[in-house]
């Protein structure tokens, strides 16, 4: 009889396990479909996208692909989150032909990007001053706030490239006291070009700011 206790009990067991298991199955599912849904587009797709040879032209420094593309009519602000757009990316490689052949097609000298900012902030970033020239005399916005909050003499400030900061300044007319506050992890930090240059420590840059009236702290 205990024998048979025993099997009973183990029948009626595998039974509710067995019944469990779609269940569990199921929420497996779900909870797979759930972290995709948050999972990053990998770059690989969005490089499969049909308006993202330009981008990849345009960090190939390939101009003959990139002038057949302009021609085929491609976005040409397609975003490649990570690299930016094909102006973006000209922009930091300080490649001026390429970025003459990308403003000429209508290409958005103020287009921005979260990750990347903006042609003018990639431009300074770099200190390409030629690149910059023409971006500000296509109409760049050179007190443009990125979504990440920076502007270009901010980050020339911060990279100590005293000729771009000059630039910026004395030929484009930033505004020496335009900061930004930045949301970090812990509490809202004040950036300006002259506390990113002392942050930093670059006397030359520290010294020209001060010179124009920059002053410390937040205004």
């Amino acid at each position: 009889m205990a024998r048979l206790f025993i099997s009973k009990i183990m029948i009626a067991t595998g039974l509710i396990a067995f019944g469990a298991m779609p269940a569990l199955a199921a929420q497996k599912i779900n909870n797979e479909k759930i972290k995709n849904k948050f999972k990053p587009v990998a770059k690989e797709k969005l490089e499969a996208h049909a308006d993202a040879p330009i981008v990849i032209a345009a960090k190939k420094q390939d101009h003959a692909q990139l002038e057949a593309l302009i021609i085929s009519g491609v976005d040409l602000n397609h975003i490649i989150e990570g690299d930016g757009s094909a102006l973006m990316v000209a922009a930091a490689l300080g490649d001026e032909k390429s970025v003459s052949m990308l403003i000429k097609a209508g290409a958005d000298v103020n287009l921005m990007s979260k990750v990347d900012g903006t042609a003018l902030v990639k431009a300074a970033q770099h200190n390409h001053k030629n690149t910059a020239k023409k971006l500000v005399a296509a109409g760049a916005d050179i007190n443009g706030v990125t979504p990440n909050d920076e502007t270009a003499l901010i980050n020339a400030a911060r990279k100590g490239h005293l000729d771009m900061v000059i630039f910026l300044v004395d030929e484009a007319g930033a505004d020496i006291s335009l900061g930004v506050v930045s949301n970090s992890k812990t509490k809202p930090v004040w950036r300006s070009p002259l506390g990113e240059a002392r942050r930093k420590g670059h006397a030359d840059v520290i010294n020209y700011l001060v010179s124009k009236g920059a002053v410390e702290g937040r205004l």
